[in-house]
């Protein structure tokens, strides 16, 4: 069966366990056709990780650890060994964005593009994808790469649902700059009150994400996508707002509106309209998208893939997995409707 190759999933071992679990991930990522983007460390840990990938995947992508600066030999060092892990299975390198992209654009312009030239004697093909991350104002982070254009393999990595808080959080300091709308959750006792304008903050995200991608495509240059829903109120175990699959309501305590759940900013509308929106701007081979969303506590009975886990005693963590898995797979495939509709229109 022939896959989209342009197609990604976050693949890691988030939930304890042996290598079982890679083992049902790998299966799952297969059945679905999804590519995987793996976090690696270091050469050692991608080495690993690869020796899982789905059998029909001819590439993986790479994402580098967060505390990598370019501004850094050690972190330089550190990024050219791990792309230099095996060229010919990793050409993609994602690599969040820091304050200084700012607060010393030259330094950083110039530290990304010799990191550039440093990559390309590693191999022609890598390409370095500079992820928005740290919560820049955009206006910044577009004149990075307006800066960078001239840069033949590094460029940009939008992930939505980075951005989407971030907007979130301008557009509700605007009626009230001394609350942050993170500091909300589905049980405080202020959240009805607050609601209207909080729900208000969040629709500003999705146009504020279709401009971005508009201004970034100008340029010219391949975009990656990290795809996943958000919302400002609530927080994963992780303590972040983001990394949620696109069918997934926030539950609050009242009925507002008639209903007693907040939807996610994006939903799967918004989803086809930032892919819409991509396709349209960008030729679609310089596009790539990456679901990247958290596992829940939730399980999911194994069925196939049992036999994978027949040395645990107490497979709580393997459904876990597969639950997570599962979510990929539903929400690889809103993608997949959502490039089909773009396809169709296309027509």
């Amino acid at each position: 069966m022939s896959h989209p190759p342009n197609l990604f999933g976050l693949f890691q071992k988030r939930i304890p366990g042996d290598d079982a679990l890679l083992w049902l991930a790998r299966r799952r990522f297969d059945q679905a056709g999804l590519n995987p983007e793996i976090y690696a460390g270091d050469r050692s840990e991608l080495r690993q990780a690869l020796a899982f990938k789905p059998p029909h995947a001819s590439e993986a992508v790479v994402h580098l650890p967060r505390s990598l600066n370019p501004l850094y030999q050690e972190s330089v060092d550190r990024i050219l060994e791990i792309a230099g892990t095996d060229p010919t299975q990793c050409q993609r390198f994602v690599l969040h964005d820091q304050w200084e992209a700012h607060s010393s654009i030259d330094s950083y312009v110039e530290a990304l593009t010799a990191l550039g030239d440093h990559l390309a004697e590693v191999s022609p093909s890598l390409t370095l994808y500079v992820e928005y991350a740290v919560g820049l104002p955009l206006d910044a982070f577009i004149a990075l790469f307006q800066r960078l254009r001239s840069t033949p393999n590094v460029t940009v990595c939008v992930d939505i649902g980075h951005v989407a808080i971030a907007q979130c959080r301008q557009a509700f300091a605007k009626a009230y700059p001394d609350i942050d709308i993170g500091d909300f959750n589905p049980n405080s006792n202020e959240l009805r009150d607050y609601l209207p304008d909080i729900l208000a903050a969040a629709e500003t995200a999705l146009p504020t994400v279709i401009q971005l991608v508009k201004e970034l495509a100008a340029f010219g240059k391949p975009i990656h996508f990290h795809l996943h829903d958000a919302h400002p109120i609530d927080k994963s175990q992780y303590g972040v707002s983001d990394h949620k699959s696109f069918l997934a309501p926030i539950p609050i305590p009242f009925a507002y509106n008639g209903r007693s759940a907040l939807p996610t900013i994006y939903g799967p509308h918004g989803l086809t309209r930032i892919v819409q929106t991509a396709i349209a701007s960008l030729d679609k081979h310089r596009l790539s998208f990456t679901l990247e969303l958290h596992e829940t506590p939730d399980r999911l009975s194994i069925s196939d893939g049992e036999h994978l886990f027949a040395h645990w005693a107490d497979k709580h963590h393997a459904e876990q997995m597969n639950h997570w898995l599962s979510l990929l797979q539903t929400n690889h495939r809103l993608l997949e409707a959502a490039l089909k509709v773009e396809a169709a229109a296309s027509r």
